[in-house]
C-alpha cells in the first residue's frame, strides 16, 4: 500500500478533530477518495484514525496477505467500534489497523461501503531475533538494528500476557 497523505503529520493541511468526529470521518473519506481516484487507483483504506492508504489491484488478492480481524479494531462515525455501528457506516481503522473501501465502478465517484475489515492478524505466532553482537558490527550498525527493533515491536500489537 502507498500513503497518499497523513493528517496526522503536523505539516497537514487538514488535522485528526477529534471534537468533530463524524464530519472529520466523512472529510477523510472523500478526500482520500478523491485522491485515489485523481491517481486511478482501485480502491483506497483508511488507517490509524487519519491516514489514506491506497494501491492498484484486486483487494481479492490483497486481502488473504492481511488476515481480517475484529471490526472492534476499526471505529465508525459515532467512534463506536464499527461491529457496533450501522453496517453502511463509515469506519476507519484505529493505531496499525486499516478499512478498506472499493470503488464500485470505473466511472462514478461512489465507493462502496464496507470492502474488509482491519489488517493485522490476532493469530499466535512464534517470533525470534538473532542478532549479532560481536566486535565484528560497528555501532553505527548495531544501533540500526536496535532502530529496527524498536520499529518492529511498535507496529504490531503484542499482548502483556503473551511476550516472553
Amino acid at each position: 500500500m502507498v500513503l497518499l497523505f497523513s493528517d496526522r503529520n503536523q505539516a497537514s493541511k487538514a488535522r485528526i478533530n477529534w471534537n468533530n468526529w463524524q464530519p472529520y470521518l466523512f472529510s477523510l473519506a472523500n478526500r482520500c477518495a478523491s485522491e485515489a481516484r485523481r491517481q486511478n487507483l482501485q480502491w483506497f483504506a483508511l488507517q490509524y484514525y487519519g491516514e489514506c492508504w491506497a494501491r492498484n489491484g484486486s483487494l481479492n488478492q490483497l486481502l488473504p496477505r492481511y488476515p481480517k480481524d475484529s471490526e472492534g479494531n476499526c471505529v465508525g462515525e459515532s467512534f463506536k467500534p464499527c461491529e457496533q455501528e450501522d453496517p453502511k457506516s463509515l469506519c476507519v481503522g484505529r493505531a496499525y489497523r486499516a478499512y478498506f473501501y472499493e470503488f464500485r465502478d470505473k466511472q462514478n465517484f461512489s465507493y462502496q461501503i464496507p470492502v474488509g475489515g482491519g489488517y493485522g492478524c490476532q493469530k499466535a505466532v512464534d517470533i525470534a531475533f538473532v542478532i549479532d553482537t560481536s566486535g565484528s558490527v560497528k555501532q553505527v550498525n548495531f544501533n540500526k538494528v536496535i532502530q529496527f527493533l524498536k520499529m518492529f515491536v511498535d507496529r504490531f500489537d503484542f499482548p502483556d500476557s503473551g511476550t516472553r
